[in-house]
C-alpha cells in the first residue's frame, strides 16, 4: 500500500508581507526530496511526501513581520501509513489556520 502524502496550510496576511517558517517538534523545516514547502498567493503550505510514524509531532506556522508574529500548531499523530489524528484542527484541504501580522 502507498503511503500518503500530509498537507498542512496557512493563510498569512500583514504589511508588510510576513515571512513564513514551518517548524516540527520546534525544530525548522526545510524543503527536501519529501518536503515540499510552497506559497500561493496568501496561501502558504507544507507537504511531506511518504508520511510514516516518524512524522508524528508538534508542526508550527509562524509568520513574521516588523509589526510581530503570529502562529499555529497542530499536534499530528501518525500510526502505521495513517494520521490517525490531527489536534486542535483538521487543516487538511480545504481547512486553513489563518494568521496575520498587522499593527
Amino acid at each position: 500500500m502507498e503511503k500518503q502524502t500530509m498537507e498542512l496550510k496557512a493563510r498569512v496576511k500583514g504589511e508588510p508581507e510576513p515571512t513564513v517558517a514551518w517548524y516540527r517538534d520546534d525544530k525548522p523545516m526545510v524543503a527536501t526530496l519529501k518536503v515540499a514547502i510552497g506559497k500561493t498567493d496568501d496561501e502558504h503550505s507544507i507537504a511531506i511526501q511518504q508520511v510514516s510514524s516518524s512524522a508524528t509531532g508538534t508542526y508550527r506556522c509562524v509568520a513574521t513581520n516588523e509589526h510581530g508574529s503570529a502562529q499555529h500548531s497542530a499536534l499530528v499523530t501518525v500510526t502505521g501509513r495513517y494520521i490517525a489524528s490531527l489536534s486542535p484542527h483538521l487543516v487538511f484541504l480545504p481547512y486553513l489556520w489563518d494568521l496575520a501580522c498587522a499593527r
